[in-house]
């Protein structure tokens, strides 16, 4: 009889607890950090594979913060978190040289203690403010995990992050940017029902934070359950059809992006819970990872990935935008009857709501059909926009319309 030892047993149980840890992280940092959903996912992504990050975006969009929250979600890891400037030497990040090292050998080592080769998980907010030699002193370090000390040396790091509100003039910081797998950029939030949470917390103090934690084990268990991601001969052709387009248009994708590419996609499927990575995601992450100069890019990679391979979302963004354009009428009528309360404006506000609810509800259903006929694809995005249809702008249709009635 074969008997099935506790080791197994604790081993299995071990790794299911780590998997449902990263969902609850995975949720909690959506909720904290409202329509970041996409760059969550992409960014614990990039925690999977070992590779790093930076965020751009205008200040006070909560890039610092989203960050911070992820890093420090990691339990057992040596933390290395630095705002950069642009004086800032060397020494501040990688440790200052040992006089007896040059005194007595003539060579400069550096005493690492507390800096960023000797930890886990790294931020750095401001990035690009940093001069170039120092952040070319970093190149091995964020390639290779490699520290030359002077002899090279394997470093810890997991995961580096950083933050920067514009993408750096300079040209030999280009290359720099490059560097780094995944580079979206943060908007505002545009929902109302989003602003309208965020003046609540600031009204009433709530301050938000992520209780769930995961293990430097765990990280690494995570990390080698993602690199298993099925990723199927028929989704290998789309990417190079991708690849190929791309570089028509001066996008080009070198040998180790392409790896890089490849990890990262097998690492979002596994974030998002899918057992093999479908097409759909390329255009989650693609326009992210490969534009050149300027984040503004990222609309025209969208659009030749679009040509290549249909997005099966994107004909639900379109439906929502339109849905959109409808709400707006609404509110414009609602600040017309707002300074002019008369019954032409009355009506012209009930009319204007009664046509947008049902528009609304005429897109609900569209999105719905698709949904069902591409029940095999992943439609996640789609189902964002029924969701945001249903609880946000029906009810700010209703809202402007209870403003008669009140």
């Amino acid at each position: 009889m074969t008997k099935t030892t506790p080791t197994t047993v604790k081993n299995d149980k071990t790794a299911s607890n780590c998997e449902e840890r990263l969902g609850q992280l995975r949720q909690e940092l959506n909720r904290i950090f409202l329509e970041r959903n996409t760059v969550i996912d992409g960014v614990l992504a990039v925690l999977l594979t070992n590779s790093n990050a930076v965020l751009f975006g205008p200040p006070g969009c909560a890039k610092s913060w989203m960050l911070q929250e992820l890093c420090r979600a990691i339990e057992g890891a040596k933390f290395f978190d630095r705002l950069l400037q642009r004086a800032q030497p060397p020494e501040e990040l990688l440790g200052q040289p040992s006089l007896v090292a040059l005194q007595q050998q003539d060579s400069l080592i550096r005493n690492t203690k507390n800096r960023l080769p000797e930890a886990h998980i790294a931020f750095l907010d401001e990035i690009f403010r940093c001069n170039a030699t120092t952040l070319n002193a970093l190149l091995r370090l964020l390639n290779e995990r490699v520290f030359e000390n002077p002899d090279p040396q394997p470093v810890p790091l997991l995961f580096l992050c950083g933050a920067a509100n514009d993408v750096p003039e300079d040209e030999e910081l280009r290359a720099f940017v490059d560097r780094f797998v995944y580079r979206p950029w943060v908007s505002y939030v545009k929902k109302t029902a989003s602003r309208r949470e965020l003046i609540y917390r600031a009204r009433n103090n709530v301050l938000l934070a992520v209780s769930t934690r995961l293990t430097l084990e765990e990280i690494k268990h995570l990390q080698a359950q993602a690199a298993q991601v099925l990723f199927p001969n028929p989704v290998v052709e789309s990417l190079l059809q991708c690849q190929s387009a791309l570089e028509r248009e001066g996008f080009d994708i070198s040998d180790r992006k392409l790896q890089q590419l490849v990890k990262l996609l097998q690492a979002h499927a596994y974030v998002q819970g899918d057992a093999e990575v479908y097409i759909e995601s390329f255009h989650d992450l693609l326009p992210d990872c490969v534009w050149k100069k300027e984040p503004k890019e990222r609309q025209k990679i969208a659009q030749i990935l679009n040509q290549v391979i249909p997005d099966v979302n994107q004909q639900a963004v379109n439906w929502y935008d339109a849905a959109k354009e409808e709400v707006k009428k609404v509110q414009l009528a609602a600040k017309e009857y707002d300074l002019r309360p008369r019954n032409d404006t009355e009506k012209n506000l009930i009319d204007t709501a009664d046509s947008a609810a049902k528009h609304l509800e005429d897109v609900s259903r569209q999105i719905e059909k698709l949904l069902s006929q591409n029940q095999g694809k992943n439609v996640r995005r789609a189902k964002r926009m029924l969701t945001d249809i249903r609880e946000d702008l029906m009810l700010e249709v209703a809202k402007y319309k209870e403003k008669v009635y009140s």
